[in-house]
């Protein structure tokens, strides 16, 4: 059994380079790091690392799915979003996808930060009607993440949840 897996599922490549990155950081866990796709088999894990991307409100179905596969094991979530990741809209996907977390799974921490916005959606988003100056500045952050403060600052958050569960 594989001390740690990091599983992500991506859209535009924001989650893939996030959960890329926290393997790099958490090398000392030697992270076997794959996308989850459906039907493809998960190695059992000590712990996992599953990353998401947000879809209307909650993580992608995909990870939900997994999530919800899970039982009895540790579990630390990572997400990516066009929103800002400490308002309400990102507190409600984090909320819902800690809710996918199958019979006693052990929540080892949750970090989101912002990533680019899928163009064509940006597009479907704007047919009609302009975005707002506001729209405009929250799109233009969300494209210089995720970057190598938020990689760390994820990886320092699972590495001190990881080296207390692995203690035990």
């Amino acid at each position: 059994m594989k001390q740690l897996v990091i599983l992500y599922s991506t859209r535009t490549g924001n989650t893939k380079k996030l959960a890329q990155g926290l393997a790099r950081e958490l090398e000392e866990f030697e992270p076997v790091v794959m996308e989850r796709k459906a039907g493809e088999a998960v190695p059992q894990a000590q712990a996992y690392l599953a990353g998401y991307w947000a879809d209307r409100g909650h993580a992608n179905e995909e990870m939900e799915i997994f999530l919800k596969s899970l039982k009895n094991v540790k579990v630390g979530l990572f997400g990516t979003l066009g929103a800002y990741p400490y308002g309400p809209h990102a507190r409600h996907i984090a909320q819902a996808a800690e809710d996918c977390l199958g019979e006693g799974c052990v929540l080892l921490g949750h970090f989101l930060c912002q990533g680019p916005v899928d163009p064509a959606l940006l597009q479907r988003m704007s047919a009609g009607k302009p975005p707002t100056p506001e729209t405009r500045r929250r799109h233009a952050i969300a494209a210089t993440h995720p970057n190598e403060a938020d990689i760390r600052y994820a990886a320092a958050l699972f590495r001190e949840r990881l080296q207390a569960e692995f203690l035990d």
